[in-house]
């Protein structure tokens, strides 16, 4: 059984919390791009993203995003797009999501255990124009469903994919 936290300690936690976030208002202009900036200027060497044994400090983060989002510029993505992500946990998600902020496209995060009609409908939804599918989530593309979606119901030669391996 676990003890319960004093109220006093609750409180102090949820007034920390709160005060933080009151700095970010929805009208805010500042984005995940410029926490992503800032942290590399004030913390360059602190870790920010474990991944099994390997460790990415805040400048390798930003470094790896800024390569992707070079690479997905040159694949014609622009502001405002929206880019599906159906990745399973892993960097390459994280790299993928940071990239399409600093581009100012808009990340449709996909179930990755969906398949079929449930994807084809999810894709259809969000408006996505291209998609980031990890090799693992491949198969879940490569269905009667999707073929017929991506056909009729979005035009295939406005939507892309591009395969991450593992």
């Amino acid at each position: 059984m676990s003890a319960v936290v004093p109220r006093g300690i609750r409180q102090g936690k949820l007034d920390r919390r709160n005060a933080v976030a009151a700095r970010f208002l929805v009208s805010s202009t500042f984005t995940l791009a410029d926490l992503i900036e800032s942290g590399v200027h004030e913390h360059p060497g602190r870790v920010l993203l474990h991944y099994g044994a390997r460790a990415w400090s805040c400048a390798e983060v930003n470094t790896e995003v800024n390569r992707w989002a070079h690479a997905l510029h040159a694949l014609g993505v622009r502001r405002g797009q929206v880019v599906a992500l159906a990745l399973e946990n892993r960097p390459e998600f994280v790299f993928a999501w940071f990239a399409l902020t600093k581009l100012g496209a808009v990340a449709a995060f996909l179930n990755t255990q969906i398949g079929g009609r449930a994807l084809a409908h999810a894709l259809e939804v969000t408006g996505a124009q291209r998609a980031i599918v990890g090799e693992e989530c491949l198969p879940a593309f490569d269905t009667p469903e999707m073929t017929e979606r991506i056909g009729n119901g979005m035009d295939a030669s406005h939507f892309e994919r591009g395969v991450i391996g593992r």
